[in-house]
């Protein structure tokens, strides 16, 4: 590749979401809290990582984080009692309480850097240490309970004993040794500084409301030894955890949307109706029932319109559509390898007759239709989700980091689209 392959035209607009650290003024964003709501209270708080420390953002602030502006759906933590445990998580013996939880120790900092962590330490002679019921949805019934994965999450520090088990009862079960950093049965265990890992393990199979359980794997209580936890979380729907939402009663809590979008008063000035090529940078997390993940969608009154780039099924296609004109001009390509947890570019270009989109990720086959449509400005621009349009109140969601959107308001060439997507 040469650098005489790059376009010879210069941006249009260019959002770039890993070096911000605010939003471009012509962006809006809403992540809202709702008290009232049903059937659990929705929080507008979200948690996102700067300068590789977890932090808390109000609500309605973006979360511009080190992989760029987190975009996450609603997502409800269904695990009670995670901002004050003590009590609450007890496990009881013969009425006897087999730990001591304190809330809030100055022992540690929590990952976010407060003091809101608990400790957890077994009594004499304990191996049962710390367990919560978590409960079906309504939505869930015995009848269709094994269509549904969930993902279990939480953060643990060594606090004299490293050799822990954790067990989702009678679904589920992980041996975590601190000292290692391992874990077992497939989870996920990251380090994220100052002696806290980061567990994540995602199952299905649920059986009955269960018991989110802690045990000591070998040895047993002495009194002083013990470990922190912070940040527990349990979702259903989910077949990857999203991030952390603190609950302070037995009731779940929702989590809002990330909501970012520019309307047609601030697309006027870039956007170009008869030819132009979209670049966007973007690292997913995942994809719950398979859904289509939108990274970047115009719209007009009735229906989708202009350009947009989505990744769908399970992370091994791209879809882009070009819906300026009379006939939409659809290309879906399968990539050899998926677009999960690694940062992807994919670049489009389009005019009247047609477009052309390449990705940074290898593609193994192209295929395009057409499909007839009425030639619309666009409205409004949403950025890592698509509104329901058309009549369909659907609404799927990024889940994961928009890192750079760039807009040329001209149809680049091959060798420019190639290295648009390489550099």
């Amino acid at each position: 590749m040469t650098l005489n392959k790059f376009p010879d035209a210069e941006p249009s607009i260019t959002l770039d979401f890993l070096k911000s650290k605010k939003l471009d003024p012509r962006l809006a964003f809403i992540r809202a809290s709702d008290a009232n709501a049903t059937p659990y209270p929705i929080t507008g708080e979200g948690y996102g990582t700067v300068n590789g420390r977890l932090y808390e953002f109000p609500p309605n602030v973006p979360r511009l984080t080190d992989q760029g502006l987190l975009i996450e759906g609603p997502s409800t933590n269904h695990a009670g009692f995670t901002a004050n445990m003590s009590s609450n998580w007890e496990w009881r013996m013969g009425g006897v309480p087999q730990s001591v939880i304190t809330n809030n120790t100055t022992e540690t900092t929590a990952p976010d850097g407060s003091n809101t962590a608990a400790k957890v330490v077994p009594i004499s002679g304990a191996t049962n240490i710390a367990q919560e019921s978590v409960a079906f949805p309504s939505f869930i019934t015995p009848d269709n309970r094994d269509d549904y994965n969930f993902a279990s999450s939480f953060y643990i520090k060594a606090a004299g004993f490293t050799d822990i088990r954790w067990t989702l009862q009678s679904v589920a079960a992980s041996n975590l040794d601190l000292a290692a950093g391992t874990a077992s049965a497939g989870a996920t265990f990251i380090d994220v500084g100052n002696g806290w890992y980061y567990f994540t393990l995602t199952t299905g199979g649920w059986q009955n409301n269960r018991g989110f359980q802690f045990s000591l794997n070998s040895g047993s209580g002495n009194g002083t030894d013990g470990f922190y936890l912070w940040g527990i979380q349990f979702e259903w729907e989910k077949s990857f955890p999203s991030s952390y939402i603190e609950t302070t009663t037995a009731s779940a809590v929702t989590r809002a949307a990330d909501v970012c979008t520019m309307n047609e008063d601030n697309i006027s000035s870039w956007y170009n109706l008869s030819e132009g090529t979209a670049v966007t940078k973007f690292y997913l997390n995942g994809s719950d029932d398979n859904s289509t993940l939108y990274l970047a969608r115009a719209v007009g009154a009735n229906s989708a319109v202009g350009i947009f780039a989505a990744v769908r099924n399970d992370g091994n296609e791209i879809l882009s559509q070009n819906m300026h004109v009379g006939d939409r001009d659809r290309l879906t390509m399968a990539a050899g390898a998926t677009m999960f947890k690694q940062s992807v570019k994919l670049a489009t270009a389009y005019t009247l007759t047609g477009m052309q989109t390449r990705t940074s990720v290898d593609i193994e086959t192209n295929t395009a239709e057409t499909i007839t449509t009425e030639e619309e400005y666009p409205e409004e621009y949403f950025f890592g989700y698509t509104s329901g349009v058309g009549g369909n109140p659907d609404v799927n969601w990024l889940y994961g980091y928009l890192q750079s959107f760039t807009y040329y308001p001209t149809q680049v060439s091959s060798d420019a689209l190639q290295a648009l997507t390489t550099q």
